[in-house]
């Protein structure tokens, strides 16, 4: 008989530390560069007579042997209901054999790889002596993605926006508890972005909400809000002049956020040292961020082996 390991959103929290995703995260898109980590094309489901909307992500790492499937909902009127808005779920499989490996929640795998991608660009990316942080969205991933810098640079302060007072008052709270560093909430988008080395623009906006003329030189942004065609949080300028990076090229086209000659190269190509990163001071660096499925089954490969190892999850008779 063959067993299925269960791993509770508890005991993913438990396994998984921001500086193994980051690893992680540069190891798989070094790989994908190298032809040795593939990402299937996102599958959409639209569950309108229910009021919400579902994705199917599937990764394949050749080099470590693991197929896996992320298959992930929003459904907006949860809130209203005590059950959360977003939920994942992740199946991972041996890709020797085809046998399932385990089911692990897939919501702080999603969280923590997404900010783990942003971290890793920035580290790439981002001037070594950036001292300042702007964040837009104070939701999980302006959350995630400011911790994902905590150990890759020496911050001095941070400054966030959101429309909603109340929450960009408790972000700063919350914040700078969490980073060490005084976090202040501001009253607006500019005064966020202004004077920022790195901007993180984490917001579900349809509208841009960073101005081109906001950022100066030397600055580098972390575009994570715009996973998704309608949505738009910088201008189509502020591409243009920048040094652009995706995380998949195919995928961040079906956006419609820029062309495809604005684009420079994947992160993978960028960490793999096939491109250089940051080369001068003054460049505008930018990565696009949508989500591929290669992030979740490495995420989930590392929590998958630490598991196995710490007897966290439990054994399930599958086979």
């Amino acid at each position: 008989m063959t067993d299925i390991l269960v791993l509770s959103q508890k005991d993913v929290e438990e396994l998984l530390t921001m500086k193994d995703a980051i690893e992680a995260m540069e190891e798989v898109f070094a790989a994908s560069s190298n032809g040795l980590a593939e990402s299937g094309g996102v599958v959409q489901i639209a569950a309108s007579k229910y009021g919400g909307g579902w994705a199917a992500k599937p990764g394949y790492l050749m080099d470590k042997g693991y197929v896996g499937v992320k298959l992930g909902c929003y459904y907006p009127g949860n809130a209203s209901r005590n059950i959360p808005t977003h939920l994942a779920s992740i199946l991972l499989s041996d890709a020797r054999n085809g046998m399932p490996l385990a089911v692990l929640d897939g919501l702080v795998i999603t969280t923590m790889r997404t900010g783990a991608a942003g971290g890793a660009a920035a580290k790439h990316l981002a001037r070594k002596d950036s001292k300042t942080v702007g964040v837009l969205g104070t939701g999980t991933q302006g959350k995630i993605q400011l911790l994902a810098l905590k150990d890759l640079f020496k911050l001095k302060a941070a400054k966030a926006y959101s429309p909603d007072k109340g929450r960009r008052a408790a972000y700063a709270k919350e914040m700078t508890k969490e980073m060490g560093i005084p976090v202040k909430a501001v009253g607006s988008a500019e005064e966020a972005v202004r004077d920022a080395d790195i901007v993180i623009a984490a917001t579900p906006s349809k509208i841009p909400v960073v101005k081109d003329s906001w950022i100066g030189e030397g600055v580098h942004i972390n575009g994570i809000g715009a996973d998704g065609l309608g949505k738009k949080e910088l201008e189509g300028k502020t591409y243009k002049r920048s040094k652009l990076v995706t995380d998949k090229l195919s995928v961040a086209m079906t956006k419609g956020l820029f062309e495809e000659s604005d684009v420079y190269a994947e992160l993978g190509e960028v960490v793999s040292g096939k491109k250089k990163g940051r080369e001068t001071s003054g460049e505008l660096t930018i990565f696009d961020s949508t989500g591929i499925g290669i992030q979740d089954v490495a995420t989930s490969a590392i929590v998958y082996e630490r598991a196995k190892k710490s007897g966290k999850g439990k054994w399930v008779e599958f086979l």
